[in-house]
């Protein structure tokens, strides 16, 4: 087992680990084969900062397009501070957890408010909203090359099947041990923003979670997992909590080619986005009476069901039944809301649920069922 008691000492090692061999490895082969992507042509904090708020639970493949959409919009942080939370937000639909932007812009207005310039130190950036130790020393490491440590779920990955750590990822322990290792590591780096984007780059493309791609890793000599076939096993992680499945059904009210849409005043997934109405049920069989009791409803014209869809949000698995419903008057729904037209809802704040249940309707060629 590898191992080090703090980030001064040398790390103990049966393998003869040599820690400047790994960090130097690592950079000569970010700087050959790093990919191409937009933030990392630019040194600008903001830029950086916005890029890894983005990429937090979201592949890089569908980061990329809202990260130029999103600068344009607010091509500095200034302009973001100034713009209003509904704008941000409408930017960032249909990235998904939402809270995000929410805390970037708090941050935004925290950063115009209260510092001269953006913090460059570890003391000042961590009292931003929404900053964390992770993107604290991404944006310390990449925008100002300060040897500030970075571990995410990419780098405890990397950093366990290296040094051979099979204690839980879960413990409070290991994650001590993933910070000490990590920050040893970049105190040795002559540079730090192409050792922590080195290591980014290995966990997204080389040490995956699965099928991890040992022969073109620059430092699989190295690597305790590869030695001893631990490659699998490595990290270890409890048992997660089950999934949850839940049954919901959207109904699309439209009325003279505007759609009816509420705004989720609710702490949650989706707060302060337009919503479609709709409800929750216990399970799939109860969806067919709660549509006949609401086609009840005065002034409806016709009705058609929708594609259904699966929607994951955390550990639970949501089934969507939508329903597209032409009105001659306002319904008697319980939550207030506004009238939107169709082609106007993809510039409003709603999720990527409501986009595609939208873009279901738009898209359909279902007949409309008419009825008395």
């Amino acid at each position: 087992m590898i191992f080090e008691r703090t980030s001064k000492t040398i790390f103990c090692s049966r393998n003869r680990f040599r820690r400047q061999s790994l960090v130097s490895d690592l950079t000569r082969w970010y700087q050959k084969y790093h990919r191409d992507l937009p933030w990392r042509k630019t040194k600008d904090p903001y830029k950086i900062w916005v890029s890894e708020i983005m990429l937090q639970q979201t592949q890089v493949s569908t980061v990329i397009p809202y990260y130029h959409r999103f600068l344009e919009a607010f091509p500095d942080i200034n302009s973001l501070a100034a713009a209003p939370v509904t704008k941000v937000l409408a930017q960032w639909s249909g990235l998904g957890y939402y809270r995000r932007a929410r805390y970037l812009h708090l941050g935004a207005r925290y950063i115009t408010r209260k510092c001269q310039k953006f913090p460059d130190s570890p003391t000042e950036i961590s009292k931003i909203p929404g900053i964390g130790p992770y993107t604290a020393g991404a944006i310390l490491s990449i925008a100002f090359d300060l040897p500030t440590p970075i571990v995410d779920g990419n780098v405890q990955r990397i950093l366990s099947r290296i040094f051979g750590i099979k204690s839980p990822l879960e413990d409070k322990q290991t994650q001590r041990k993933f910070w000490t290792i990590a920050e040893a590591l970049v105190s040795r780096s002559k540079r730090p923003s192409l050792f922590n984007q080195a290591m980014m780059e290995l966990g997204a493309t080389v040490c995956l979670k699965s099928n991890p791609r040992c022969t073109p890793c620059p430092v699989s000599r190295q690597c305790v997992a590869r030695i001893r076939g631990w490659q699998e096993q490595l990290p270890v992680k409890r048992d997660a909590p089950p999934i949850s499945k839940l049954f919901w059904i959207k109904y699309i009210w439209e009325k003279d080619g505007k759609v009816w849409l509420t705004k989720n005043t609710q702490r949650g997934w989706w707060q302060g986005l337009w919503d479609l109405p709709g409800i929750e049920l216990s399970s799939q069989s109860e969806i067919a009476t709660h549509v006949k009791r609401v086609l009840k409803t005065p002034g409806i014209k016709s009705y058609r069901a929708l594609r259904s869809y699966k929607h994951s949000v955390t550990r639970y698995r949501i089934h969507v039944t939508p329903y597209h419903l032409v009105t001659k008057i306002k319904p008697d729904l319980p939550l207030p809301g506004r009238w939107i037209r169709v082609g106007s809802i993809s510039r409003m704040p709603v999720s990527s649920l409501v986009a595609k249940v939208m873009s279901g309707l738009i898209r359909s060629d279902n007949k409309l069922v008419n009825f008395v």
